[in-house]
């Protein structure tokens, strides 16, 4: 069986390490040795000029190709993005037609974002004939229109709406990171679709090795690493620390963002809140597991009720640290590993309360719970594991 996955935005170890496309790639191709995985230079990565219509390259053992475009910094819906998305999917084409028969391939799987790759690879199936699957990461339009990015009777709504039905009409199978998306699915009137979940997991070549925790600290240290922007609701922790300025509750922020200097600026009379600058991804892993509770904050939005599954959940759960999530979603992955609560969100007052109380648990069974969030993410999160139940996904 020969295998493409397809997703304009990927990242390999030659240009800033391997993202979930790339590491799900890599591991079916050592059980098939023969999976291509496909993308654009038009990323929002830094990439060498060529000349050439793509690139091929030799990853790990696993063929890559990178289709040639513009290359884009700015992220968000602007015009020099969707130009090019149109870019990719016409590249993407010529590529197809320049395939030898002994090389094309029998499955192909169209992976989010962007949407228009869904539209061309429907339009390829019934040229050459293959099975085609869907990978979303993301419930779009619908998420963009409930931040505000794009608003429901606009002609980019339409646009995209179309072509991500399109796309779940001509799948043979869909799969997602989002646990219920098959719910999803029979809202839109797609009640017999073959449906799998793969969650975000990890590279079993990279697991941190897990620290031996020392003597129990007097301050009782919260964490949170990642992007503090308007999405990621950061404010919450520095109202949390406001709140507990009279406790032995320190809260530590890792990371950068647009909001980052006026909250420092905003908040710089705590003397219970730090925020610290970007690390390495390597460095985080040792870092986290240094804090007693990792937080992650999540806005009230209705697409959450189909669930989540984002990386930041495995970074924590392998750093063996209770997780505390505020979220009004549909639950998954914490709460079936044990290693944390969700309560309501958007409401600092209550997460405020529920660190309090978490703070005053023995540091023996805290770590127990940790601990348990690092062997469920062990025994279900691999990626070699997600892999194999992908391919099996596919064989059926």
């Amino acid at each position: 069986m020969i295998l493409f996955y397809i997703s304009k935005y990927v990242a390999t170890p030659l240009y800033y390490g391997g993202d979930r496309k790339y590491t799900l790639s890599k591991y079916m191709n050592r059980l098939t040795d023969k999976v291509t995985l496909i993308y654009s230079r038009s990323n929002g990565r830094k990439h060498k000029s060529t000349w050439k219509l793509f690139k091929n390259e030799k990853v790990d053992g696993l063929d890559t190709v990178m289709i040639n475009g513009v290359l884009v910094k700015q992220m968000g819906i602007n015009f020099r993005r969707m130009f090019s998305w149109m870019q990719f999917e016409i590249n993407l084409f010529l590529y197809f037609l320049l395939l030898p028969k002994s090389k094309r391939p029998d499955v192909v799987i169209a992976s989010s974002f962007s949407l228009f790759t869904f539209y061309t690879v429907a339009i390829l199936k019934k040229i050459y004939k293959f099975k085609m699957l869907v990978e979303v990461r993301d419930i779009c339009p619908q998420t963009e229109v409930e931040f505000g990015r794009i608003k429901e009777s606009g002609i980019i709504y339409k646009i995209f709406k179309y072509i991500e039905l399109f796309g779940y009409k001509h799948a043979d199978k869909i799969f997602s990171t989002i646990p219920k998306f098959d719910d999803y699915l029979k809202t839109q009137g797609f009640l017999d679709k073959d449906f799998l979940c793969i969650p975000q997991g990890f590279d079993r070549e990279y697991i941190p090795s897990l620290k031996t925790k020392g003597a129990p600290n007097e301050n009782f240290t919260v964490m949170y690493a990642g992007t503090i922007g308007e999405v990621n609701l950061v404010e919450e922790i520095c109202i949390a620390a406001e709140q507990l300025q009279n406790t032995n509750i320190r809260f530590i922020v890792y990371g950068d963002g647009p909001l980052k200097e006026n909250l420092r600026q905003k908040y710089s009379h705590l003397q219970n809140l730090d925020f610290k600058g970007i690390v390495s991804k390597r460095e985080i892993a040792e870092i986290l597991m240094e804090a007693d509770l990792l937080v992650n904050m999540w806005a009230d939005k209705s697409v959450y009720q189909y669930g989540v599954s984002p990386n930041k959940w495995i970074d924590y759960m392998l750093a063996a640290v209770p997780v505390l999530v505020t979220y009004n979603g549909h639950q998954s992955i914490i709460n079936e590993a044990g290693c944390g609560w969700f309560i309501k969100a958007n409401d600092p007052k209550l997460m405020a309360e529920k660190i309090l109380e978490i703070s005053k648990m023995s540091p023996t069974e805290l770590r127990q719970i940790g601990l348990n969030g690092r062997k469920y993410a062990i025994e279900n999160l691999d990626y070699e594991i997600l892999a194999n139940k992908l391919l099996n996904f596919i064989y059926e």
